[in-house]
């Protein structure tokens, strides 16, 4: 009885054995064939995009840019007193030619709250309102 309950045993590891590996062989399938879905996708949304759409998409980013940073260099430099009364000058041809009066920028800058404290000490409290209310309607 003993021999045949071993052999029984020896049986049924070798089916627990052919199982874990039938699994196994399974799992790896899957694993193959999501592999290739996977590759198969990529191809898919590769396709619309080649080297040289991405070079050309480079180079509009790069043209972009450089309009971006030649518009902030414009901004940064300051003109000189002669291109400063040639735009004035265009500026009131512009003007007049759209029939179109813009209104006047003040020619001091606003006040901090220092200078309005220092204003408001010395009894110019009026004048700061003034002040106010003129830049309140230039804008």
């Amino acid at each position: 009885m003993s021999k045949s309950r071993n052999g029984v045993l020896d049986q049924l590891l070798v089916l627990e054995e052919s199982l874990e590996s039938i699994r196994r062989a399974s799992l790896q399938m899957e694993f193959v064939q999501s592999i290739k879905e996977v590759a198969g996708v990529m191809r898919g949304l590769r396709g619309d995009i080649d080297q040289e759409t991405v070079e050309d998409m480079m180079d509009e980013l790069e043209e972009e840019k450089d309009m971006v940073d030649e518009i902030t260099e414009s901004l940064e430099t300051t003109l000189s007193l002669e291109e400063d009364e040639e735009l004035l000058k265009e500026l009131e041809f512009l003007e007049q030619g759209l029939g179109v009066t813009l209104p006047q920028v003040p020619s001091h800058p606003p006040s901090s709250s220092n200078q309005q404290e220092e204003i408001k000490e010395d009894g110019g409290e009026e004048e700061v309102k003034g002040e106010q209310r003129e830049l309140t309607l230039a804008v």
